[in-house]
């Protein structure tokens, strides 16, 4: 006799029936954001790195006639606790994301290149953030899922099939998102307010405030860069910045409805 409780737990514990349930949630909600789940459990392989896994799942959206936006989802699904982001106290909502574009005209590795765009829905920004088990440079962390993300984004943008459809639409665009049940939490924080000798907040240090969403900013080491050929440091990491968008799976929804380029 099969253990209900025990085959659930183990199931549960996979994560597979929240990637399920966020795909259903895209579905249900299509007429208010016309995005569509086109693939799940994709498998990719990168053609210059040789990483390789599975895309949980890839959305597609049409700009006019043809579909020429691609989000790519990884799904993570956590047991209580929340993801804590960290920015300064003075910042503000932006549009500024970074998307993996393709030239289909071109069809190879000429035509892809990472550009910096305006697109909404607004939110705030953070190069850190600590998940639940994280302690220094020990168990899970964001750079690591971040990084996977990244890659299977250019092999999707890579190995996606050519069409003369694809190709009346002269181009198309890659984003990375991640969408999770943790309560994303953003701590606004003045630096002049940290104590320097024990590297800690103090009481009254920093604003707390739960997000339906925020961008993940950082130089990330992909394959394909953008058209400009860095002349020192600060633009090397500024031309590596890639932006991957951390969605609370209950705003899904409403994150895609608001999905916008700006001009």
């Amino acid at each position: 006799m099969v253990n209900v409780n025990s085959a659930a737990k183990q199931l549960n514990d996979s994560g597979y029936p929240f990637q399920l349930a966020v795909e259903h949630e895209v579905k249900k909600s299509y007429q208010s954001h016309l995005w569509r789940p086109v693939v799940g459990e994709h498998r990719w392989q990168h053609v210059k790195t040789t990483q390789e896994g599975f895309v949980d799942i890839v959305l597609e959206r049409a700009h006019g006639v043809l579909p020429n936006f691609y989000m790519i989802i990884e799904c993570k699904r956590v047991t209580g606790g929340r993801w804590v982001f960290l920015t300064k106290h003075d910042q503000d909502q932006t549009a500024d994301a970074h998307l993996l574009e393709e030239d289909t005209i071109t069809r190879d590795s000429s035509g892809l290149r990472w550009v910096k765009r305006g697109c909404r829905p607004l939110s705030l920004t953070s190069s850190f953030c600590v998940v639940p088990g994280q302690k220094d440079t020990h168990g899970p962390s964001l750079e690591r899922i971040s990084s996977m993300l990244l890659d299977s984004v250019e092999a999707v943008a890579f190995q996606r099939p050519d069409s003369s459809a694809a190709r009346a639409e002269k181009w198309v665009a890659h984003y990375p998102a991640i969408v999770t049940n943790a309560v994303i939490v953003v701590c606004k924080c003045d630096p002049a307010q940290v104590d320097i000798a024990t590297g800690k907040l103090g009481k009254s240090a920093g604003e707390f405030i739960s997000v339906p969403f925020v961008r993940f900013r950082k130089a990330f080491a992909t394959t394909w860069r953008t058209d400009k050929t860095p002349m020192n440091l600060r633009e090397m990491s500024r031309e590596n910045q890639r932006t991957i968008f951390v969605i609370h799976a209950p705003s899904l929804p409403d994150f895609l409805a608001q999905w916008n380029l700006e001009d």
